[in-house]
Formats: C-alpha cells, structure tokens, sequence
C-alpha cells in the first residue's frame, strides 16, 4: 500500500507496487479457497465476452460447473451494458478462464477467476465484483482508478470486487 501511495511521488515506486500485485496473486493461488470447479455433466450454454492485450489470447475457459443459479447470481464477463445471455434465466456460478490475458477496462465482471492470466487494466469503467486473480500477472497504469485498483486488490481477500466510472 506504501508503494502505491509513493508512486504519486516517485514514478518508480509504482513498478514495486505491481509488484507486489504479481506476489499477492502468487499467495491467493496457493492459499485461496477457491469455488469448487467441478464438471457437469447437463448441457448448459452461456456466452462471456472480453479483449485481449496485443500479443495474447483471450484466456482460455467456460468451463461448466456442477450446478446452476439463477442469472443474477451468475458469471458475467461482457462488456458493460451488453448482456450476452438476456434469454436465459439461469447462469454458472463461476467462470474458469485460464492463461492469456485480459483487459478490464470497460468491462463488467462478476463471479471468474482468472488462472494464470495477463491482467491489464487502464483506467476506465469497470465493474468487478467477487473475482479471483490466481497467479496473474499486472499491467496497470498508474492513474487515480488505476491506483484505486492496485489498494483495493492488495487489501482484498482472495477475491477481490471493484468498481470504476
């Protein structure tokens, strides 16, 4: 947290600060209780949505869980104000992506973890509630919602909610 509050001072104390994001996701990988990520074996079909930064895939995902919920309390991962699955009336309780990388930036993201994952995030509108970073790396520019990020995520718990613009 010092290093995001010195970074509005000294460029270079930002680089720790990611840093240490980097190390946090390191720590909740190994030590978090994750949601159970169990297969299923109904048929079920929902659509998720994101960018990838230049140079990699969107992570790999979707992976079905045991159970359904309703909608409401489903996985998002569209961007804001679209909803990719307006027909449907239930939803997964988790998303798994793994790998590749994301941009959060005007995006609304509720109910995922991301496994393995380049995070970037520039600032912009972003909806984020009950999300896990395990073992992800962090690209975030250092600006007033990217600093706000970096203190939320480093005092959150294994998951972390977020909201910008």
């Amino acid at each position: 947290m010092k290093f995001v509050s010195a970074a509005q001072k000294d460029s270079s104390a930002w680089d720790v600060a990611l840093d240490f994001l980097n190390y946090k996701s390191f720590l909740d990988a190994s030590s978090a209780q994750f949601p159970s990520m169990s297969v299923s074996a109904e048929l079920f079909t929902t659509h998720y949505k994101g960018f990838a930064p230049s140079g990699y895939n969107i992570p790999a995902g979707g992976i079905p869980v045991a159970r359904v919920v309703p909608k409401e309390q489903g996985a998002r991962l569209e961007p804001i104000g679209e909803d990719l699955n307006k027909d449907l009336s239930l939803g997964n309780p988790f998303l798994l992506m793994d790998g590749g990388g994301i941009i959060l930036d005007g995006m609304e993201i509720r109910n995922v973890i991301f496994r393995g994952s380049h995070i970037v995030y520039h600032g912009g509108p972003l909806k984020m509630s009950n999300v896990y970073f395990a073992n992800c790396t962090f690209e975030i520019q250092r600006e007033p919602n990217g600093e706000s990020f970096a203190s939320v995520f480093l005092r959150s718990g294994p998951s972390t909610t977020f909201s910008a613009g």
